[in-house]
């Protein structure tokens, strides 16, 4: 049985997770802020063990030749997110937050429908697709379960920062990639800034401008609208409930989100 995008096993595997974190934020909605928090940072950090256990099983195996050490270092968007979702939870860094519940959530949930080839067909069971697609599945849920929770006060000037903050990151990252294409592996592509490997959309707009890096800027609009609809989701999410999503319970002076025993509804 293998999973692949949009296959019978591919919507269960995905409806499992999502009714999973559904359960979660139910079980958690009612615990001190310091349980909520523990427990968020120690799924983050088991996901992070997940994801470096299939990295190095498809570097190890001779059947990928493709897949390298230089390629596969924490520098991958998602990669960067799923440990930034260690520390999101026990932090009040605004900025922090508005990266894993917008793009972080939006790369997450991408990045199922278009894995790279390695991770295209694989058996349901094995390492590599609970690796691949539960990893950013998880990474989704975290984000979203931060807002739901109410560490996090997502709103659609949020969502707009958090695209800025994306774009400098690339940016960041760039110098680092020309280092290791130049001197390493001249395949190295963090953030996708010269190619666009498997994803459709962004073989789309580099076929308009191919361009390293400077053809990622024509994702900007598609990146707003993608973040304000998560911003939306949050809105009718807070409706559905009941109770307004999202308003953080960090009081100014508190240094971190664990200094927060209670719980507002």
């Amino acid at each position: 049985m293998n999973v692949t995008p949009f296959n019978g096993l591919w919507f269960a595997y995905i409806a499992l997770l999502v009714a999973l974190s559904v359960g979660l934020h139910f079980t958690l909605r009612r615990r001190t802020r310091r349980v909520q928090a523990w427990t968020l940072s120690g799924i983050a950090a088991a996901n992070v063990v997940i994801y470096t256990a299939f990295t190095f099983q498809a570097i190890g195996n001779p059947a990928y030749p493709q897949v390298t050490l230089a390629q596969n270092l924490p520098f991958h968007f998602c990669n960067l997110m799923a440990w930034a979702l260690i520390f999101a939870p026990l932090l009040r860094w605004r900025w922090l937050y508005s990266l894993v519940c917008f793009p972080g959530v939006l790369a997450g949930a991408l990045a199922l429908t278009s894995p790279v080839d390695v991770y295209l067909v694989r058996p349901l069971f094995s390492l590599a697709a609970l690796g691949f697609y539960g990893v950013h599945t998880i990474n989704a849920a975290l984000g979203v379960l931060l807002v739901t929770l109410g560490f996090f006060e997502a709103t659609w000037r949020q969502s707009l920062r958090s695209v800025a903050f994306f774009g400098a990151m690339a940016v960041l990252v760039f110098p680092l990639n020309l280092a290791l294409r130049a001197w390493v592996d001249p395949d190295t592509n963090y953030f996708y800034e010269f190619a666009p490997e498997n994803a459709e959309i962004l073989a789309l707009v580099h076929g308009w401008v191919p361009v390293p890096l400077l053809y990622l800027t024509l994702l900007a609009p598609i990146a707003f609208g993608g973040c304000l609809a998560i911003a939306g989701i949050y809105a009718l999410a807070g409706k559905l409930m009941g109770h307004p999503v999202g308003q953080s319970p960090v009081q100014p002076r508190a240094h971190c989100a664990v200094a927060q025993d209670r719980v507002g509804e």
